[in-house]
Formats: C-alpha cells, structure tokens, sequence
C-alpha cells in the first residue's frame, strides 16, 4: 500500500471514529465514546477533535458521577466529580452549582 493510500484509509476510519465517539457521547455511553475517540486520536494523534472528544467524555461522566453521587448523599464523592467536570470545562454552571451543592451535604 502507497503511504498516500494509508493515510486516505487512516482519514477515514479516523472520521468513522468520530462519528461512533460523537453517537456514543450523544447517548451517554462513556466507555464506547471513550474507546472510539481513543482509536481515533491513535490514527491522528495531531488533530483536535478526538480530543475534545475525550474532554466532553470526562466531563460527562463526571457530572454523572456527581448527580449520582448526590442522590446517595455521598458528599466526599460528589465533591470530587464535580471537581474533576471543573478540570474539564473552567467556569462550567452545571459543574459549579453541583459543587455548591455537593458542599452544603451533611
């Protein structure tokens, strides 16, 4: 195989990834948006996409994390997801006001 034909097969299997990672995050299915964006950032390690697609998938789990953590009145674990969705997106509301709310459990 040319390396120019490989690298047209890696672009488009790199596309199919995004295109599974982004389906999975839009389900929240974490582990299957997570391997794909992985497999994707493998075959372009330089491009941003996949990377931001890890970025959302952390996010996303973590505010999950922490809303199911609230509900089981786990202070120490919902303080710590919420902490780790900040890592992800500086400033977010959704984030911020689960940790407000996370600090104020008994």
């Amino acid at each position: 195989i040319l390396a120019r034909d490989r690298d047209i097969m890696n672009k488009a299997e790199y596309e199919r990834q995004l295109r599974l990672g982004n389906r999975a995050l839009a389900a929240g299915n974490w582990a299957g948006a997570r391997a794909a964006f992985q497999a994707a950032a493998k075959l372009l390690p330089d491009d941003l996409a996949a990377k931001e697609g890890l970025r959302a998938v952390r996010y996303g789990k973590a505010l999950e994390d922490g809303n199911r953590a609230i509900t089981q009145k786990n202070r120490a674990a919902a303080i710590a997801a919420f902490q780790a969705a900040l890592e992800e997106r500086p400033g977010d509301l959704k984030a911020r006001q689960g940790l407000e709310l996370a600090k104020k459990l008994k």
